[in-house]
């Protein structure tokens, strides 16, 4: 007889604690979690160059490298824009999550370059304010558009914008921006 600690659940045996923990499901969609992963443009450059050796198939490369075979396709198309990148770089330019509305940024930026250009004071919560507002005075807005700090920080990091300095004067960078960049 072992004796149990007390806020040992009785239903499980002995046997059923020494079973590896399953990898936790998403009932709803009936998929597994799956860690996401970042690949450094040296690592995908070496992938690349075993890949373009004649006496492996690309399937036995990713095996080898433990990646799926559709990265080393995909790498192996990219090879020109994977050697430009600097060996900080994880990610292409493009890619990621594309803003819900290029117009409604491209009118912020110029609200934000309008009030630094008369010395007036962008805050953060104004920038929220004034985005949550222009979403839902226009028709192509989205009405349930938050705002949120997250948000935030992706835009500014999207516009290269600071609220280091909150009344940066004409030699901001904002002001320098050229909008039809972002115009879809």
């Amino acid at each position: 007889y072992l004796a149990l600690p007390i806020w040992y659940p009785t239903c499980l045996s002995m046997e059923d604690t020494k079973k590896e923990p399953e990898e936790t499901t998403n009932d709803e969609a009936g998929m597994s979690k799956r860690k996401h992963r970042s690949y450094t443009p040296q690592f995908k450059l070496e992938v690349i160059a075993a890949a373009r050796d004649s006496s492996t198939s690309r399937r036995a490369v990713a095996k080898r490298f433990g990646i799926d075979p559709k990265r080393v396709r995909e790498w192996c198309g990219q090879e020109q824009t994977i050697a430009t990148l600097s060996h900080k770089r994880r990610r292409l330019n493009g890619a990621g999550r594309k803003p819900v509305n290029c117009a409604i940024e491209v009118e912020l930026l110029e609200w934000m370059r309008r009030r630094r250009e008369q010395q007036h004071v962008v805050t953060r919560r104004m920038v929220q304010h004034e985005a949550k507002s222009l979403h839902q005075s226009r028709d192509d807005g989205d009405p349930s558009f938050k705002a949120s700090d997250g948000w935030l920080t992706s835009f500014m990091k999207r516009h290269h914008v600071s609220f280091r300095d909150s009344r940066q004067g004409p030699d901001s960078p904002l002001l320098e921006l050229d909008f039809s960049n972002y115009l879809p």
